[in-house]
């Protein structure tokens, strides 16, 4: 992230969009850290503070339904976080969606085309309740670059090196977006029999922090 001021955000679980993420209510030009239910970190391109609040709701575009659904859910919170909302200008309130993209082999599009290749959220935004989304761009591009080397080596062509590149991060990628994306369901769930088996057989006596971890590592080897 960069090193803009820091700000807060909120969420709770949302309306999937037709790509599988869930709406968020955002002031523009926030770029969100990780949203979870409770409080996080983000930061602004112009360094100023704000307000993310991802939330169910009508699809809509007026600010004062947006400002009465932020108050809402921000009525236990400090006063400063209403604040942001109560001096943010009407135009910079706006209603957007948390999307996901799942790579269904034989079905999702290839992330090349000639010379032009995609990594990162442009070609797997995942949602955020993993935290993995800047990890995996940045895995994408120690991958791209090691590729692209072997091509400049004339071990092979730019657009094989993109397809190997591909077929090595799909691997990893697919699962990790499937994942958190049923990670947030299952940890934001408001229905009381899930809440229950989560908290008191779940948590407790199946989930390990250690094997969600090595699923999620990244080996790195050294470019040449």
């Amino acid at each position: 992230m960069g090193g803009g001021s820091r700000g807060a955000a909120a969420c709770r679980a949302g309306r999937r969009s037709r790509f599988g993420g869930s709406q968020g209510l955002k002031v523009r030009n926030t770029e969100e850290g990780r949203l979870e239910r409770g409080l996080g970190v983000f930061s602004t391109e112009e360094r100023q503070r704000g307000l993310a609040v991802c939330t169910l709701g009508p699809r809509t575009s007026s600010p004062s339904v947006l400002r009465e659904k932020a108050a809402e859910l921000l009525k236990t919170f400090p006063s400063d976080f209403q604040t942001v909302v109560d001096r943010a200008p009407d135009d910079c309130i706006v209603k957007s969606p948390l999307v996901d993209r799942w790579l269904w082999p034989g079905i999702t599009p290839p992330p090349s085309k000639g010379n032009i290749v995609l990594i990162g959220d442009a070609w797997h935004p995942m949602t955020p309740n993993l935290g993995q989304g800047a990890c995996c761009a940045l895995e994408d591009s120690v991958v791209l670059a090691k590729k692209l080397g072997e091509a400049l080596n004339g071990n092979s062509s730019v657009e094989d090196a993109f397809k190997s590149y591909a077929k090595e991060r799909w691997s990893h990628v697919f699962p990790i977006t499937v994942s958190a994306n049923l990670v947030g369901k299952f940890f934001q769930s408001e229905s009381q029999i899930v809440c229950s088996l989560r908290n008191n057989i779940v948590i407790p006596k199946l989930f390990s922090l250690k094997q969600l971890s090595q699923k999620l590592e990244f080996e790195h080897k050294h470019l040449k």
